[in-house]
């Protein structure tokens, strides 16, 4: 088994971000890893105020006292805040510190400012350092040269799809706009490629698939209004953001909570870790799923993540803090979700009035019972199955599948879609594609 942090080893060393040198490197890097197609999108484009920026580049970027260098900007490729504006000039320790950022929290990192890449524009200029850089700043002049250069060029969004037996497609989305930060997001770039190159072994797909690896918010903005396949039709997204660290992985609902992706991660955290963290909409995490969700789009959109973690949006943010075992962990529980929905299916009655369950002609009734639990929680789960064998057959003629059924009794889905399947058997159930009414 290939290791998810060889590829995020591989899709780190570049200096990423919504346009520029480092992205049209990584192109064929993520390449060698999946027949990715590329998307491009010139500087100044605009949609709904979103617009693309320029290249930026750093030419030099010193701050001097009495002539001596005290710190050169260009030695981290953080060391500048993003899109910052040229300056030359004198300036008291005052002025200075206002324009030096540091990290409260990493303080012997280098933070990433990134706030001019969208909004407004390039409006002010600054450096990043760590704390005891800021802390050692006499008072005094200091001589600032910064020159920057800001070239037109092209954001690229990566797109690599799978076929299945519909149209109907998956997205899975990870973002490459931080230079050189493994956990924010190269780690979800890779567990995206990593289902990608599962899913190509599966010999039938219900569902078609594509991943998506764009810079947030501004990538999937201009995919969606201008490239988005015509036939294709979007069943959901799933966003893998900062999914390599050791903290938990907790999941994001989409919209309404309502939706099959969402029954579906929740069946899948609930079979790999018991208890788990879970939250409405924006409550965990923010990212692209307003994006997604927005009005004329209303994508469906959950997201996992295990984010916040400690070396967040600095350049201590490196693959050797990730885990393995972490990454694969939520690979597992990425391929359950998929699975689970591949599975899932409608069903519809073929018989009418009460079919007699404990009946040797159909032998259905099923007294559950789990010696590993205490009393009290045997008599809730025999409730729980009780309750869903009954109401099973209404439940399923009025469109509802194995995971609303699983979600609803909380049951793990493999007995239930199981003990569906049994049914089918007997002939009491018929699958079908969709719900509605039968010919």
């Amino acid at each position: 088994m290939r290791k998810i942090l060889d590829i995020i080893e591989a899709l780190y060393p570049f200096s990423y971000s919504i346009v520029g040198p480092g992205n049209d490197a990584a192109v064929s890097v993520f390449q060698s890893f999946a027949a990715f197609e590329v998307f491009e999108y010139a500087s100044g484009m605009d949609v709904n105020g979103w617009v693309i920026p320029k290249e930026h580049i750093v030419h030099t970027a010193q701050i001097l006292r009495d002539g001596k260098v005290v710190y050169d900007g260009t030695i981290s490729p953080l060391g500048v805040i993003a899109q910052s504006i040229s300056f030359e000039g004198t300036v008291s320790l005052e002025t200075l510190l206002a324009h030096c950022h540091v990290d409260p929290i990493n303080t012997n990192g280098v933070p990433y400012h990134w706030q001019q890449l969208y909004g407004k524009g390039p409006v002010d200029w600054g450096f990043c350092m760590p704390q005891a850089v800021r802390d050692a700043l006499v008072p005094g002049d200091y001589q600032i040269v910064l020159k920057t250069e800001f070239v037109p060029g092209t954001m690229k969004v990566l797109v690599a799809t799978l076929p299945g037996r519909t149209s109907e497609t998956i997205l899975l989305n990870g973002h490459n706009c931080h230079p050189y930060q493994a956990n924010d997001d190269i780690s979800g770039c890779a567990v995206a490629i990593a289902a990608l190159q599962k899913l190509a072994a599966l010999p039938d797909r219900r569902y078609s698939y594509s991943v998506m690896i764009a810079p947030e918010l501004l990538g999937p903005i201009f995919w969606l209004n201008f490239d988005r396949p015509a036939g294709m039709s979007l069943f959901g997204a799933m966003l893998f953001k900062s999914v390599g660290n050791d903290a938990p992985l907790r999941l994001q609902e989409s919209w309404n909570g309502q939706a099959k992706l969402d029954l579906a991660a929740h069946v899948a955290m609930q079979a790999q870790y018991g208890e788990y963290q879970s939250g409405p909409y924006r409550t965990v995490y923010g990212n692209d799923e307003i994006v997604f969700e927005a009005p004329g789009f209303e994508i469906p959109c959950i997201s996992f993540t295990r984010s916040p973690f400690k070396q967040y949006h600095s350049n201590l943010d490196t693959p050797d803090t990730l885990s393995e075992t972490a990454l694969q962990e939520t690979l597992s529980v990425v391929l359950s979700t998929i699975s689970y929905l591949e599975r899932d299916s409608f069903y519809h009655t073929t018989f009418k009035g009460v079919p007699c369950l404990s009946s040797p002609r159909y032998d259905l009734y099923r007294p559950v019972t789990d010696r590993r639990l205490g009393a009290d929680a045997q008599t809730a789960l025999r409730r729980r199955w009780n309750l869903m064998m009954n109401r099973l057959p209404r439940d399923l003629n009025e469109g509802n599948t194995a995971l609303d059924l699983a979600a609803r009794y909380e049951l793990p889905f493999e007995e239930v879609s199981n003990y569906i399947g049994e049914w089918v058997e007997k002939g009491l159930l018929q699958p079908t594609e969709k719900h509605g009414p039968q010919e």
